[in-house]
């Protein structure tokens, strides 16, 4: 056998990324997370007139891209189970992850310390329970309910910043149906990578999946019926109708990479009622809007 040479290497990295569609690169780069907490930290804050500031938001993607892409690669190199296609991606770029972590992690922090205080140290203290979590899957043989517990902590971290404005109660219908969506469709991409190792809640949920799709589409008529005309409540249903339609489509029987796509995918449902919110225009990125002119003039030169 002869030795695989750097040009070998380069090869095999361009043949993987010109072997890909775009949405699948946005799924491979681990940018399918950051940018759903994003759309949902927004949708959740503006349903209670909660608006996030730009550094909240940024910080929180961030954050969010941060623990995936270390995951995926924690999870690349363990080698104990079959490899998907994401941690084979992250493994063969390892890298170029590893760089570009380096240069997140201090970008992460002077963002972090920007933000109010309260805010900074509640989301220190859900960091906590997250870290003692990633240990304990890395570090150990133990393996508790995975997709509930990510479901928990990204809701909790979505939730934050209009939490800490407003409190928990305006939060709680809108909050615990988002929670129930996330934990949805990590079963759902259990389910269709057929997990050869399920937890046994995660194997009930995902004998179950149409169901609780079916669930968060009547926990969302509720919502509507108590809070009136509620964008978060429209959102999940449209994202729970089409988890359950591709799973009855394609389920199983698809693509593990482009069902893991489309599985993200119909997570994104509150960019169309973003879109059309006036807050879109305030507070939350009127940190661009002072920069425009300077932009504006800078061309002109």
């Amino acid at each position: 056998m002869r030795p695989l040479h750097f040009g070998d290497v380069l090869a095999e990295k361009r043949a993987t990324a010109l072997s890909h569609s775009l949405p699948e690169m946005w799924h491979l780069l681990s940018l399918d997370a950051p940018l759903v907490a994003i759309v949902w930290t927004c949708l959740l804050s503006w349903s209670v007139d909660a608006t996030p500031t730009l550094p909240e938001v940024c910080a929180l993607g961030l954050a969010v891209w941060m623990l995936y892409a270390l995951d995926r690669l924690l999870d690349s190199l363990r080698g104990k189970h079959p490899l998907e296609d994401r941690h084979r991606f992250h493994r063969l770029h390892w890298r170029g992850f590893v760089f570009t972590l380096a240069l997140a992690i201090p970008l992460e922090s002077w963002i972090v310390l920007t933000l109010p205080h309260n805010i900074r140290f509640a989301w220190m203290l859900l960091g906590v329970p997250l870290v003692a979590y990633l240990l304990l899957i890395h570090l150990t043989s133990l393996r508790p309910p995975k997709e509930f517990i990510v479901a928990l902590f990204f809701a909790a971290a979505c939730i934050m910043p209009a939490a800490i404005r407003v409190g928990v109660a305006p939060l709680l219908g809108g909050g615990s149906l988002f929670a129930l969506l996330c934990w949805t469709n990590c079963v759902a991409i259990a389910r269709w990578e057929k997990d050869v190792q399920p937890h046994p809640m995660t194997e009930w949920a995902a004998c179950n999946l149409r169901s609780l799709c079916g669930a968060i589409v009547l926990g969302a008529g509720i919502l509507f019926l108590v809070n009136g005309s509620s964008a978060v409540a429209g959102a999940a249903s449209v994202s729970a109708l089409a988890l359950w339609a591709a799973d009855v489509s394609w389920g199983v029987k698809g693509s593990r990479l482009r069902m893991r796509v489309l599985a993200d995918a119909v997570l994104l449902t509150p960019i169309a009622s973003i879109a059309g919110m006036p807050a879109l225009r305030q507070h939350t990125f009127a940190h661009l809007l002072t920069i425009l002119p300077h932009l504006h003039a800078a061309t002109l030169r």
